[in-house]
């Protein structure tokens, strides 16, 4: 399965995610149940492209 999410590249620092060292914030909210949800686009844009 093909999906694409939001993410924020670039971060000042690394961030340790249990034995990881990530440089990528993949970016969700929470909805009434407390599970998180994935950002995604409604429609399809360009890799790289900046969030507003």
């Amino acid at each position: 399965m093909k999906a694409c999410v939001a993410t924020q590249v670039r971060i000042q620092a690394p961030k340790q995610v249990g034995k990881f060292m990530s440089e990528v914030l993949v970016l969700g909210a929470a909805d009434a149940q407390d599970a998180i949800i994935l950002v995604s686009p409604d429609h399809p844009a360009p890799n790289g492209n900046k969030l507003h």
